[in-house]
């Protein structure tokens, strides 16, 4: 991923995407498809599409390809997944756990 420009997370269904939190914060262009929360992930910083749209897919590479996306993935990426902000929110989320039991 140190090379690459552009990072694609195609996915039908998806969780958090932790491979694509990584390209990002390498400075790949993201394109995801529309699934689970790849597209709060990368925000505005990348390209979403419809799952199995392959036009669609293709045409976003190549967007990205020629774009200055990587740029933003990678300050969006250090600045919203930092382990600090990830300590916090499993710290809240078990202490909210904890309280509803």
């Amino acid at each position: 991923m140190n090379r690459a420009k552009v990072y694609c997370q195609l996915s039908g269904r998806e969780s958090f995407g932790l491979a694509l939190a990584e390209a990002m914060a390498l400075g790949c262009a993201p394109v995801v498809s529309d699934a689970g929360n790849l597209p709060a992930l990368v925000g505005d910083t990348g390209f979403v599409v419809p799952p199995k749209d392959v036009g669609a897919a293709v045409a976003a590479i190549r967007k990205a390809a020629s774009s200055d996306a990587g740029i933003k993935a990678k300050e969006r990426a250090r600045t919203e997944f930092t382990i600090a902000r990830r300590e916090t929110a499993l710290i809240d989320k078990i202490n909210e756990l904890v309280k509803a039991r």
